[in-house]
Parts: structure tokens; sequence; C-alpha cells
């Protein structure tokens, strides 16, 4: 069995990334893109199966994380894929994360690693490491059977409730507040106008009585 290393999980990343949008359209040829990561990563060894197996976990331990964080009542987790997994499950995931840099210049670079991920860089998928210059996991990646676990998991939007990012509502409520501000503005100068005819129709008022009290005069 495949033994994944952290160098080889960060081209699979590389490679779900590339092909989430595949992912998420067409269930039905994830099989087949899972073939084609495989042949992508065929200096590595692991087979298509392996591949999905790995996904599966990665997908599981995503939502144990997040199980964990609502149960300590923290926003973080320690877990170094966490920030990536939540990114493949949002839209817009730039806007919630902008310290995962993607490099298209380069393929050696897929992301920027927080201060838990070791500094563990991403190197051409062309050009495999060799085994001295990383450390492998201590076992093989055990495959997680779960009959609710699936890629449509991919195929909707992240559910807000449970697993709504920090930022992205922090995000919402600043610009809820500029459109109260600006729905403010709307009503100061809907006042203003008011008071101009206000304004206008005393001043016509006052013009007409000063005409009538002179040619009452007269």
């Amino acid at each position: 069995r495949f033994v994944w290393s952290p160098k080889s999980t960060n081209i699979l990343l590389k490679l779900w990334e590339k092909n989430l949008i595949g992912l998420r359209d067409d269930l039905k040829k994830n099989s087949e893109i899972h073939k084609e990561m495989a042949m992508d990563m065929a200096a590595y060894g692991p087979t298509a199966k392996e591949i999905k197996t790995k996904m599966d976990n990665m997908l599981r331990k995503y939502r144990v994380e997040i199980e964990k964080m609502k149960k300590t009542n923290t926003t973080t987790s320690s877990w170094r894929y966490f920030k990536i997994i939540q990114t493949f499950l949002n839209e817009d995931p730039a806007a919630d994360f902008e310290e995962i840099i993607f490099d298209d210049q380069e393929s050696s670079t897929f992301y920027k690693s927080d201060e838990c991920d070791d500094n563990i860089s991403i190197v051409n998928v062309t050009n495999p490491p060799s085994e001295e210059n990383f450390q492998t996991d201590t076992e093989p990646e055990p495959e997680i059977k779960d009959e609710h676990h699936s890629y449509p998991q991919l195929q909707r939007r992240t559910n807000v409730e449970e697993y709504h990012s920090p930022l992205r509502t922090a995000k919402k409520s600043k610009n809820r507040l500029m459109e109260i501000e600006e729905e403010k503005l709307t009503i100061e100068k809907q006042k203003l106008l008011v008071m101009k005819h206000i304004s206008r129709d005393l001043t016509s008022i006052s013009k007409t009585l000063i005409e009538l009290l002179r040619n009452s005069n007269n």
C-alpha cells in the first residue's frame, strides 16, 4: 500500500485544485479524474483508488476538525491541511484566505503554508524528490468507509452554519454596515430636499403676504 509523504500529499493537493471544477460538476467522471491524477503521479506510485481514499480521508478529517473547533469554541485548527481543504469547499477562497498563495508562473510552488506546516514546499510533478529529502508518514493511509461521505460535498457550497469562516462573517458585517450608512445618507438627502421645498414654499407665502399687506395699505 502506498505511503503518503508530506510532499506527495502536496502534489495531490495541487492536482486536486487543478481538477476541482471537474470533481464538482460531473460526479460520474470522478473515477476517470482519479485515474488521470494517478497517471500524473506515476513517479510517486499511488493508484487511483489510493488517491480517492486519501481525498476522502482528508475531507473526513476536515469535518472532524470542524466538530472539534465547535466543541472547543475555537476558530483555528492545527491540522496543516485545514485551510487548503477549506478553500476547496468555498466558492471564493481567496477572499477568506489571502495567506494561501497560488503561483501560476511556477509549478514548483503550490501554496505558502502556515507555521504548523513545517515549511514544506511543492516540487514539480514531473521531477519527484528523492526519498532522503523528506520524512515519510509512519503508516500507510487507511481507507475510511463512510456511506454518507462522497463528492457531492464538493458540488454544493459549504453549509453556512457548519463551515462559515469568521473572516467571511466579518466581511459581510462590514458590508451590511456600509449598506446601513448608505441608507442613512439617502434618508438625510431626502430630508434636505423636503426642507428645501418647505423653505421655498414659506418664502413664496411670505412674499404673497407682503404683497397683500402693501395692497391693503394702498
